[in-house]
């Protein structure tokens, strides 16, 4: 999955849960500006306030090897 992709489905679970971008924004320490410059694919995503908007919605950014068995 790309980092674009993340983005898409933290957007989705932040809808499903009912959070504003506001509010999601505010509990992870993470500017609204910031989180809609991801959206809007004008920047990408770096992994601190990635994994604080993540850890809010309980997800999880999970590294795995490329062909691992």
């Amino acid at each position: 999955m790309k980092i674009l992709e993340i983005v898409d489905e933290i957007e989705l679970e932040r809808e499903r849960q009912g959070l504003t971008v506001e509010e999601l924004c505010k509990h992870a320490g993470v500017s609204a500006k910031t989180y809609s410059r991801w959206k809007a694919r004008k920047s990408y995503a770096t992994l601190a306030p990635l994994s604080c908007i993540m850890d809010v919605l309980n997800l999880e950014i999970k590294v795995v090897k490329w062909g691992a068995k």
